[in-house]
């Protein structure tokens, strides 16, 4: 049940809508969420709930971070991942 931190809800929500998700709807996983920010895609025996958060509502530290931190961070995590995949690779 992931939890998405983003600037532009608004896309999000457009997305995730198009793609057939339910919103607004009451959450059953985590009850805490509120309906507007639910999104419920459901099969006929389960079902799966996304819920978006405004990053610029949640507080001081995660929205204040400046973008160029985040991409840089993104990076140096990407490069990490590939270099124990090429490793693992190699050893087999």
């Amino acid at each position: 049940m992931p939890d998405i931190y983003t600037k532009r809800p608004d896309i999000v929500s457009s997305v995730l809508k198009d793609a057939g998700f339910e919103n607004p709807t009451q959450p059953k996983i985590f009850t805490q969420r509120t309906p507007e920010q639910t999104y419920r895609f459901g099969g006929k025996d389960s079902f799966t709930e996304i819920y978006v958060h405004n990053i610029r509502e949640i507080g001081f530290l995660r929205a204040n971070f400046p973008d160029f931190i985040l991409v840089g961070l993104g990076f140096i995590l990407g490069v990490v991942v590939c270099f124990v995949l090429r490793k693992r690779s190699a050893s087999s």
